[in-house]
């Protein structure tokens, strides 16, 4: 059997194998092939040999999964520490239990349910409390005419005492991007225009004159982007101008988009969100000061974790 496996038996079979969707050879011609033919000692020897060769190879490979398991084990222990508990101690020393891109792809979704639920950054008694916040974002939208109603969230996560609950509804509106003619378009543009999930062309026109977020609709649907300003969101897109009631640090509001995972809304044949539902989704609002600092780690954290994405891929 073993003599079969051999390079150059192997080169032997495929020049004499005959057929068109599957190649094979005929016994025949298998009964001629010249092989090497040692003494029956010699030939015991080799096959214990060999034997023995095969078997550290089951052990090793045996030894190389079970090690992977146990990796894959501690990872997904250290992770919920961190998640229910804020660990201290995986935060510093997270970069020893990633050994795969899918560790580090769960380590942020891990570290971004950590922000949206109060657990990576300290709450301090001089930032007042989301409770304030909503009642003046609730307040302003009042003044300009737009919906400031309270919303009863769903189940939420536990979040501090500070922080209030409501629905993503409550806090944002999620504005329809708008097409851009070909007319419009130009090559050496001043500005930016963005699809779905990404900029797509230039312009000298803007639709929005300050930073904002822009959210696929159509497409690649629920993908977030910051977009420094101006720019112009597309009809396959949403947008979230900064300071829109005063709800959000801009890069906060990416995350916690970010968080919700909002491409798990969209559906059909051709994905698409839908705003009345993403508005649903409840959420922990914190004051502005705090979601500055959180975000201010997310960013650290993701750095270094851009790090090690980048030495496993080498």
């Amino acid at each position: 059997m073993f003599v079969l496996m051999a390079p150059r038996p192997q080169q032997l079979i495929e020049e004499r194998a005959t057929g068109t969707t599957v190649l094979g050879i005929k016994a025949s011609k298998l009964k001629l092939l010249p092989i090497p033919l040692p003494p029956l000692p010699e030939q015991e020897m080799i096959v214990a040999k060999l034997e023995d060769v095969l078997d550290l190879i089951e052990r090793l490979e045996k030894a190389h999964a079970d090690e992977s398991a146990q990796r894959a084990l501690t990872a997904k222990v250290a992770l919920k520490r961190l998640v229910d508990d804020g660990d201290r101690l995986v935060f510093d020393h997270f970069h020893e239990m990633i050994h795969t891109a899918n560790d580090v792809a769960e380590l942020e979704r891990s570290i971004l349910r950590l922000a949206v639920s109060g657990k990576l950054a300290p709450q301090e008694w001089g930032d007042g409390t989301g409770h304030d916040l909503l009642n003046d974002v609730l307040r302003l939208r009042n003044a300009q005419g737009s919906r400031a109603t309270l919303t009863a969230p769903a189940t939420i996560e536990r979040i501090p005492r500070s922080w209030a609950r409501c629905t993503l509804g409550d806090v944002l509106e999620l504005n329809y991007g708008k097409s851009l003619g070909k007319e419009l378009r130009r090559d050496d543009g001043k500005f930016v225009a963005f699809g779905a999930n990404g900029p797509i062309a230039r312009t000298d026109s803007s639709l929005v004159a300050q930073d904002g977020i822009v959210i696929g609709r159509k497409g690649s649907a629920g993908a977030v982007n910051l977009v420094r300003g101006p720019f112009w969101p597309t009809d396959v897109t949403y947008f979230v101008p900064d300071g829109q009631f005063g709800a959000f640090d801009l890069k906060y509001l990416e995350y916690l988009l970010t968080s919700l995972n909002l491409p798990a809304l969209s559906g059909g044949i051709k994905p698409g969100l839908n705003r009345k539902e993403a508005y649903k989704l409840p959420v922990g609002l914190p004051p502005l000061k705090e979601q500055v600092r959180i975000a201010a780690k997310v960013t650290e954290l993701f750095s270094k974790l851009g790090e090690l994405r980048a030495a496993l891929a080498t």
